[in-house]
C-alpha cells in the first residue's frame, strides 16, 4: 500500500508555514490534521502489518495528543500501539508516551507506573530506560517535592 498521500500531509504539516498563527493558517493547518488522521486510519484498517504502519500508528497517537488535545484517546491509541507493534522503536516510544500521559495528564498514577514498570521490563537497553525510571521515582509527588528530592540527591554526592 502507497503512504505517499499520507507523507505529503505528514510534512506540509510539519512546515513553518503551518505553523503560523494567523486564523486562516489555524484553519489549514486543522484541516490537514483532519485529514492526515482519517488517511492513516484507513491506511492501518486495510494494511496493518505494513512495514510503516507502527511509526503511522504512533504518529496517529501523537496527533491526537498534541493537536487534538485529546489525551484520554491519544493514550488508548498509544497502548494499542505498543500492544500491536511490540519489539519496535514504535511500540517502545508508544508505551512510554502512554505511561507518561497516564501520568502528567490523566493523573492515573498506578497505572502509569505499571506502564513505566513494563517498558523497563520490555526495551531494557532504551535510551528512555533512565527516565522512565525518574518518572517511577517522582510518581506522585508534587514538583516542589521533585526539587527538594533532586537537591537532596545532589547535595549527597
Amino acid at each position: 500500500m502507497d503512504t505517499s498521500e499520507i507523507q505529503k500531509l505528514n510534512a506540509e504539516l510539519q512546515s513553518p508555514v503551518e505553523a503560523s498563527l494567523s486564523p486562516e493558517a489555524q484553519q489549514r493547518r486543522q484541516a490537514i490534521v483532519n485529514e492526515l488522521l482519517l488517511k492513516i486510519a484507513a491506511f492501518l484498517k486495510n494494511a496493518p502489518d505494513h512495514i510503516e504502519a507502527g511509526d503511522w500508528a504512533f504518529r496517529q497517537g501523537e496527533l491526537t495528543f498534541s493537536e487534538l488535545q485529546d489525551t484520554r484517546k491519544a493514550a488508548t491509541l498509544l497502548e494499542a500501539v505498543s500492544r500491536n507493534y511490540p519489539g519496535t522503536e514504535a511500540g517502545a516510544k508508544a508505551l512510554f508516551l502512554s505511561a507518561f500521559l497516564h501520568n502528567n495528564e490523566l493523573g492515573n498514577v498506578t497505572l502509569a507506573q505499571n506502564l513505566y514498570s513494563k517498558f523497563i521490563r520490555e526495551y531494557p537497553e532504551h535510551p528512555f530506560v533512565k527516565d522512565a525510571k525518574l518518572e517511577i521515582q517522582y510518581i506522585g509527588k508534587t514538583p516542589e517535592e521533585i526539587l527538594e528530592a533532586s537537591q537532596n540527591s545532589n547535595s549527597d554526592k
